[in-house]
This record gives structure tokens, sequence and C-alpha cells, in this order.
């Protein structure tokens, strides 16, 4: 979405200098880009979730094993 975004707006805007082509493959370029950073950071964010819900499952396994034994 990003990649094609971008050309779309990069011939629009190309468009208005002459060069439409030149404009979507430079907006192309740039929207892939910026798509693949912002679905980096969702995909960090992601995993930071699944690594607190891990942790705190752990943590309620050792809750209940410790009660066990005791």
């Amino acid at each position: 979405i990003g990649a094609l975004g971008g050309a779309a707006a990069g011939a629009g805007i190309g468009s208005a200098f002459g060069a439409p082509g030149l404009g979507a493959a430079i907006g192309a370029g740039g929207g892939a880009l910026i798509g693949k950073v912002v679905g980096d950071e969702m995909q960090k964010s992601e995993e930071e979730k699944e690594k607190e819900e891990l942790k705190k499952r752990i943590e309620e396994l050792e809750a209940k094993e410790k009660m066990k034994k005791e």
C-alpha cells in the first residue's frame, strides 16, 4: 500500500512538473520505505506485547508451582 500510494501521489506531483513517470518512481520508493519503517515499528510493538504476556504467564505458572510445593 505504501509504494502504491506513493506512486500515485508522486505521479500526480510529477505531472505538475511534466514528469509523471519520474514522480511515480520517486513516490513509490518513498512510499515503500515509509511503509517498511511503519511496519517494523508495528511489529516491534506486537513483539513487546507478546513478551509481556509470556512473562506474565511464566509468573503465574511459577506461582502455581510454588503453591503446590507448600
